[in-house]
């Protein structure tokens, strides 16, 4: 079986701004990734390359063996996508917000409102079902955000910061079912300024530091290479090492 994600020597630019570069990594399937670093190092960039969004300025990404240039509709069939910023049907309904993905996906109209029920109940979003998402909370559009993707149960799905405007009892829900579906075999690349959140969720991190990576392991291996007790501290000592 081929990997999730085979990145080699992947680098973008903006004009003269270096985004990413010489990116190169592997993600295996069922695995929770972690991109972690600071605003402006490349963690958005990468997901939008991985993602077919843009295209690299060097290098190459393979998504379960499909190249991201080359074959970006394959890509998409296989992915997910949670982004920073809103990704709805503003004057939908939240039911049909949610069905509609299903049924885009290849469920029939009935699978699609069954799979759309379940999900407003595990996000607690039952009682807006027939509000407009223009009209919902921002933690609650970002649940709607999110309870549509899993609706599709992709192959692979990326997460760019998911649990902002969350309240802690739904972060803890999102990053328990991040765990279950990752049990399940699905992969998840997932990228967050909360270092507790990725040392509870992710096998494995990449830190990121002005668009390049500077280290890839298991958060246990990190803290005992930095002699810390949690990964906050780790991250700015792998972050202090770097820019020294």
């Amino acid at each position: 079986m081929v990997d999730a994600i085979i990145a080699q020597n992947l680098s973008r630019a903006f004009g003269n701004v270096r985004a990413l570069v010489d990116a190169s990594f592997i993600v295996g399937r069922g695995e929770v990734f972690g991109f972690l670093g600071p605003n402006g190092c490349g963690k958005t960039t990468t997901i939008r390359l991985l993602t077919t969004l843009i295209a690299p300025t060097s290098g190459t990404v393979q998504v379960f063996g499909y190249d991201v240039c080359k074959d970006p509709v394959k890509v998409r069939e296989c992915i997910g996508l949670v982004q920073q910023a809103p990704s709805y049907e503003p004057y939908l309904s939240v039911s049909k917000n949610i069905s509609m993905y299903g049924y885009l996906d290849g469920m029939s109209r009935k699978e699609a409102i069954a799979s759309a029920v379940k999900m407003m109940a595990l996000f607690s979003l039952n009682d807006h079902a027939e509000r407009k998402a223009v009209q919902l909370s921002i933690g609650m559009k970002r649940k709607l955000q999110i309870a549509r993707e899993f609706v599709r149960e992709p192959l692979l799905l990326f997460l760019d910061e998911p649990t902002v405007g969350l309240d802690p009892e739904a972060k803890r829900m999102v990053l328990d079912l991040i765990k279950e579906k990752a049990r399940s075999g699905m992969t998840v690349f997932f990228t967050t300024h909360n270092l507790s959140e990725a040392e509870y969720l992710c096998d494995r991190v990449a830190i990121l530091d002005r668009g390049r990576i500077v280290v890839i392991d298991t958060p246990q291996a990190i803290l005992q290479s930095t002699k810390t007790d949690n990964l906050e501290d780790a991250y700015f000592s792998v972050i202090r090492r770097n820019r020294t």
